[in-house]
């Protein structure tokens, strides 16, 4: 007798082809739930016609318009219900609480289970959103503590599931380390993201390695800003400023450099921080040890004294004292780089699936 696979419609309003950390682990999860009847409804992003077609599940997708506003987002949840009402999911999967407007209908409908994932900055910033779904889903699933203690502050009583998120094996070439390089590669759209106190750590690195140089991934509308605040420093010369890579130009840097710099604070209104830091663990594989902060989902990241070390965020001081410590005692650096591709080698998607059943199935 052929049993019928139960019914999982995921529902996010960010998804690939765009780029992020919350695209990334959604496609890799409706990927891997294939013991499911698995459809997406998700919004409409440039490429997205080329990318539907060649995965092994349905999409639903609603105009962008504007690009991830209420408008948009409020199609997006009209579509669910609409898909909904049609198919009838056994299981809601909302990976984003802006999700969670239709969750709620169709598992109050329809009585099918609805687990929401978190991360963390859409918990503070779409209050509203994120407390209907601690109110009302059965099943609660997040990447680090930090998300938990969000959770905690907004009402959540019931049990919030770690569902860490996972890495490829990495796999670029070896390359010469370049001595005392260090690396950030983030977007520079986010204050929070630390580059601004990490400047500030420079002349206090320069003064003990005096060769240090620091490459920086990413653009944003902070770019002008932070490259006027290095010339301000005297560190222009430092800084190589690279512009938006690809992940294989990112990987390559990941390989020349010695250290992964990207102290990413928690700011006051906790609207921003790292929700966890995939980053992290993508350094880690390439053998690099990171510096961030300690406090935010980084501090599941990165293991302490053992793939990196987490500094307070608002200390250039520390950061430097951090950065020193890394790069001047070779030994330690190597001993380090070995550890840290043994962390990383525990982000697999074979745990995180495991943890991801078991909150689907409970």
């Amino acid at each position: 007798m052929i049993t019928a696979r139960r019914k999982l419609m995921m529902i996010s309003p960010v998804f690939p082809p765009a780029i992020g950390g919350i695209q990334t682990i959604s496609a890799g999860l409706a990927e891997r739930l294939t013991e499911f009847d698995l459809s997406v409804v998700t919004l409409e992003e440039p490429g997205w016609e080329g990318w539907d077609r060649q995965v092994p599940y349905r999409v639903s997708r609603t105009a962008n318009h504007p690009a991830g506003g209420r408008r948009a987002v409020t199609r997006m949840n009209l579509l669910g219900l609409n898909r909904a009402l049609r198919s009838r999911p056994d299981v809601i999967l909302a990976m984003h609480v802006r999700a969670a407007y239709a969750s709620a209908i169709i598992s109050r409908i329809e009585r099918a289970r609805w687990v929401q994932y978190y991360h963390a900055r859409e918990i503070s910033e779409f209050p509203k959103a994120a407390k209907l779904a601690i109110r009302l889903a059965q099943g609660h699933a997040g990447p680090s503590r930090y998300t938990d203690s969000l959770l905690r502050e907004h009402g959540l009583r019931a049990r919030m599931d770690l569902v860490p998120p996972a890495i490829p094996p990495y796999r670029a070439e070896n390359r010469a380390r370049r001595r005392n390089l260090i690396f950030t590669v983030s977007r520079l759209s986010d204050p929070h993201k630390g580059h601004d106190m990490a400047l500030r750590a420079m002349p206090a690195i320069l003064r003990e390695l005096p060769d240090a140089r620091w490459v920086i991934a990413g653009d944003g509308p902070l770019r002008a800003s932070l490259e006027r605040l290095a010339r301000d420093l005297r560190i222009a010369e430092a800084i190589e400023w690279v512009g938006a890579i690809d992940d294989l130009q990112r990987d390559k840097l990941f390989a020349t450099a010695e250290v992964f710099l990207m102290p990413s604070r928690v700011p006051r209104d906790k609207k921003g921080g790292e929700g966890f830091g995939i980053v992290y663990i993508e350094a880690a594989a390439a053998g690099l040890p990171s510096i961030c902060a300690n406090e935010g989902g980084a501090t599941d990241a990165v293991k302490e004294g053992y793939s990196g070390y987490r500094v307070d965020p608002r200390d250039p001081n520390a950061i430097a004292t951090a950065v020193v410590r890394l790069l001047r005692d070779r030994s330690a650096l190597h001993q380090m780089s070995i550890q840290a591709r043994e962390w990383a080698g525990e982000f697999t998607w074979e745990r995180t699936m495991e943890a991801m059943r078991a909150v689907l199935d409970r």
